[in-house]
C-alpha cells in the first residue's frame, strides 16, 4: 500500500553511456570489462525467483513485522480512509471503498505466491495492533525492488515508519541477492522523504509532472539505496 509501481519509476540517467540505449545497467557491466564478480552478479539477480515466496517474522525494538493476513482487511480498511493518506499517496482513494482492503491483501499475497513482491504489517510489539504496511514490489529492472510505507493517522510522528523500513532493509540486504530498493515520494509530502532519508536512502532525482492526483500533477523525489552503500554503512534497525 502506498506503492507507486503502476507507473515506471526508473528511468535512464542522461549522463550514462547506456542512455537511450535500452541497456539495462545490470546488463552493461560486463562492457565495462568489470572483474568476475560482476558476472556472478548478473547471474544471481536473473535468478526467476526474484523475492522469496514467504516473509520472515521480523522484530525491532518496538515492532514486529509479519506478512499481512486476511484478518488484517479490518484493520487497513481504517487506516486507509484517510484523506491526507490519499493526498500524500496518489494511489489510495478517498473515501475508501467498502472491501478495498481485503481486495488489496489478496493482491499482496498473490504477488507474494508468484515471488514478485509483498507486503509487512507494522504492528506493535506489546499489543499487536496492526498500525500500518511496508511494501514490495518487483519492477522491470533487474534486482531493482520498489518499497512503499502507509501509517495511520494517529500512529504518526512517533517512528513507526523509519524503524519499520529500517528493519527490512537490513533483511532484504542480508538475505535477497538484489541490489538495489528504491522509492518514489511526492515532492510535496517532505514527511515521506525523511523517512527516506532516516533509512539511508538518496535522492537520486526528480521527475516533474510525474503524477496526475486529482486535478493537479505533482512533482515526484526519487530515492534509491544500493547494496554497496548498505553494506558500507551498515544501519542500526531500531533507532
Amino acid at each position: 500500500m502506498g506503492l507507486r509501481a503502476e507507473k515506471s519509476s526508473t528511468e535512464p540517467n542522461e549522463n550514462s553511456p547506456n542512455s537511450g540505449t535500452g541497456i539495462l545497467p545490470v546488463q552493461c557491466f560486463h562492457s565495462y570489462g568489470l572483474e568476475a564478480r560482476t558476472t556472478e552478479l548478473c547471474t544471481v539477480i536473473n535468478d526467476e525467483t526474484m523475492l522469496p515466496t514467504t516473509l520472515p517474522q521480523l522484530e525491532s525494538d518496538r515492532l514486529i513485522l509479519r506478512n499481512i493476513e486476511p484478518s488484517d482487511a479490518e484493520a487497513f480498511q481504517v487506516i486507509c480512509n484517510d484523506e491526507d493518506m490519499a493526498r500524500g499517496t496518489g494511489l489510495i482513494p478517498f473515501p475508501y471503498p467498502e472491501g478495498e482492503a481485503a481486495r488489496w491483501i489478496d493482491e499482496k499475497l498473490a504477488a507474494l505466491r508468484e515471488g514478485m513482491g509483498g507486503a509487512f504489517a507494522i504492528t506493535i510489539k506489546e499489543s499487536g495492533q496492526v498500525v500500518g504496511d511496508v511494501s514490495l514490489e518487483v519492477t522491470e529492472t533487474q534486482g531493482c525492488v520498489e518499497v512503499g510505507y502507509v501509517v495511520g493517522r494517529e500512529f504518526k510522528g512517533r517512528g513507526f515508519a523509519t524503524e519499520a523500513l529500517k528493519r527490512i532493509v537490513q533483511w532484504y540486504f542480508e538475505t535477497t541477492p538484489h541490489h538495489r530498493l528504491f522509492a518514489n515520494c511526492f515532492c510535496s509530502n517532505p514527511a515521506s522523504a525523511r523517512i527516506l532519508e532516516k533509512a539511508g536512502f538518496q535522492r537520486e532525482g526528480l521527475l516533474r509532472q510525474n503524477f496526475c492526483q486529482g486535478d493537479r500533477l505533482e512533482d515526484d523525489y526519487i530515492y534509491g539505496l544500493i547494496r554497496a552503500d548498505f553494506e558500507s554503512n551498515r544501519l542500526e534497525p531500531t533507532t
